[in-house]
C-alpha cells in the first residue's frame, strides 16, 4: 500500500485549499507548518520553471554549454588561453559567457614559460 511522504501531503493539501493558511493546511495534511511552507515553495519553483520564457531558457542553456566546453577542453590539462578561446569560438561558445564559466568553475590561470616563449594557460582546479 502507497502512504505518501509529508512533503506530497503538503504538496496535495496546498493545490485542495488555495486560499487557506499555512498553519491551515498544516492541519488538514497532518503535518509540521514547516513542511508546508517547503512544500509552497517547491511549488512556486515549480511554477517559474514552467512559465521560463524562451529568452531565459537560451540564456541558461548558453550558460550550460559555456560551463561544460571548458570541462570538454581542459579535461586533459592545462592549455593556453588563445588556444581555448579560438575553439570556443569555432564551437560558437559565447566570450562572455566562456568567461563567466571560467569564474563558475574556479578555473587556475598560470604563467608558463615554453621554451623561451611566455603563455598564459588555463586548468580546471584541483
Amino acid at each position: 500500500m502507497f502512504h505518501p511522504s509529508p512533503r506530497e501531503r503538503a504538496i496535495a493539501a496546498l493545490k485542495a485549499n488555495p486560499g487557506a493558511s499555512l498553519t491551515a493546511v498544516a492541519k488538514a495534511a497532518g503535518v509540521s507548518r514547516s513542511t508546508v511552507v517547503n512544500a509552497r515553495d517547491d511549488l512556486a519553483a515549480e511554477a517559474r520553471k514552467s512559465h521560463e520564457t524562451p529568452k531565459t531558457a537560451k540564456r541558461t542553456e548558453r550558460r550550460q554549454r559555456a560551463q561544460q566546453f571548458p570541462r570538454d577542453e581542459l579535461a586533459r590539462g592545462p592549455k593556453r588561453i588563445s588556444d581555448v578561446e579560438e575553439a570556443a569560438e569555432r564551437a560558437h561558445v559565447d566570450p562572455q559567457a566562456l568567461e563567466r564559466a571560467r569564474g563558475d568553475l574556479g578555473s587556475v590561470t598560470t604563467r608558463v614559460n615554453t621554451g623561451g616563449a611566455h603563455a598564459v594557460q588555463w586548468s580546471l582546479p584541483g
